[in-house]
């Protein structure tokens, strides 16, 4: 997503349907993380499944305290500072993702403002002459972090839902993968989520939030973008970048859906396949 500040930041509300799914083997949690509510829903057969979902969270919990630009003594907020910093492994893969996205979107999107610029060098990453702010990608990345957590602990039929960021694996209870419902603006997109992550971009919960890297001023060009891919670190970014830009960018292995203003109205474009689409609400409720 594009914001971790505030309660939900930039959420098109995600809404999970759980009707009709229960057995002693189905459990859901949520919790404060993230700067949102984050829900675990997984059906299992291990008789340690609560104990899985508890340390599903506590590598949420970790992940963000160690990387998280709002937390001074993490390591963004290290390098924000003007700090060399090394990251794991994983975080330098997050950071290449952002990169390839800079690239394609012509530099709309970026996790670095006011004319800042990512360095490496010898397993040392800075930002010169700026800040970095990773609300954009950090919430996919810590959903994947989550993920793996729980395939680790061997678990097969899950799925997490960090306020507009989701991470799925296997089937729902009696279902082919997970359904959920996207709430775009005015439109509503259903589909079945499975093995893959989704994130969505919109600026209805908190206007004038998601810029154009470029040039600081507010992205306009698109109402909302829905992204379907394989990680969540991909999914978040491509529909900020996608939002940002204002256009389709290619990323393999994904699927994106926007709204945007058309004659009459709004209307979706992009890659409906997979999606079932629904009029949400009035043009001018």
């Amino acid at each position: 997503m594009d914001e971790l500040r505030g309660s939900l930041g930039d959420v098109a509300a995600v809404i999970l349907l759980f009707s009709a799914m229960a057995g002693a083997a189905f459990l859901q949690q949520s919790r404060p993380a993230m700067g949102s509510l984050v829900g675990i829903s997984l059906d299992s057969e291990q008789p340690q499944a609560k104990e899985n979902i508890d340390a599903a969270f506590v590598e949420i919990e970790a992940w963000e305290a160690l990387l998280s630009e709002w937390r001074p003594q993490s390591l963004s907020g290290r390098m924000n500072a003007a700090e060399k910093v090394a990251f794991p492994a994983e975080a330098v893969e997050m950071f290449a993702v952002a990169e390839r996205l800079r690239l394609l979107s012509a530099g709309a999107f970026s996790l670095t403002w006011r004319g800042g610029q990512l360095r490496s060098e010898a397993g040392l990453l800075w930002v010169e002459g700026g800040k970095v702010d990773l609300g954009a990608i950090l919430k996919g990345f810590l959903v994947d972090r989550a993920v793996e957590k729980l395939e680790e602990l061997g678990e097969h039929n899950f799925l997490i839902d960090a306020a507009g960021d989701v991470g799925a694996r296997g089937d729902a209870p009696g279902r082919q993968g997970w359904p959920v419902t996207v709430d775009l603006y005015a439109y509503q997109v259903d589909l079945s989520l499975k093995n893959a992550s989704l994130s969505t971009s919109s600026p209805q919960w908190q206007p004038g939030h998601i810029r154009d890297a470029r040039s600081g001023a507010e992205a306009r060009q698109l109402r909302a973008v829905a992204v379907v891919a394989p990680r969540g670190v991909e999914a978040d970014a491509l529909a900020t970048a996608t939002f940002a830009s204002g256009t389709r960018l290619p990323w393999p292995e994904s699927r994106v859906i926007w709204e945007e203003d058309g004659p009459g109205g709004s209307r979706l474009a992009g890659d409906r396949k997979g999606f079932r689409i629904r009029h949400r609400r009035p043009e001018n409720p």
